[in-house]
């Protein structure tokens, strides 16, 4: 997994039971349900992503897995830019 870069390495965490460096999202893991529940929470009312964060801690599920779950079904996304 070390030669992996960006992406490949979170979608990799998610599918090895996040043997990422620090062990992953302690949110992610057993939780998928929570996850999936937090995805419809954010179809259903526009969240910034400080919101989905809060959202994600009164869930205890991942806010980066349920954004990613819920961006298939999105009518509008919204992506911070730095340059």
């Amino acid at each position: 997994m070390a030669k992996e870069k960006g992406a490949n390495v979170i979608n990799g965490a998610e599918n090895e039971g996040t043997e990422a460096k620090g062990g992953g999202c302690p949110f992610l893991k057993k939780r998928k349900k929570a996850v999936a529940d937090l995805a419809e929470a954010a179809l259903a009312v526009p969240m910034d992503i400080e919101d989905l964060a809060a959202a994600g801690g009164r869930h205890k599920a991942c806010p980066y897995y349920a954004a990613r779950h819920a961006l298939p079904r999105a009518d509008l996304v919204f992506a911070p830019y730095a340059s």
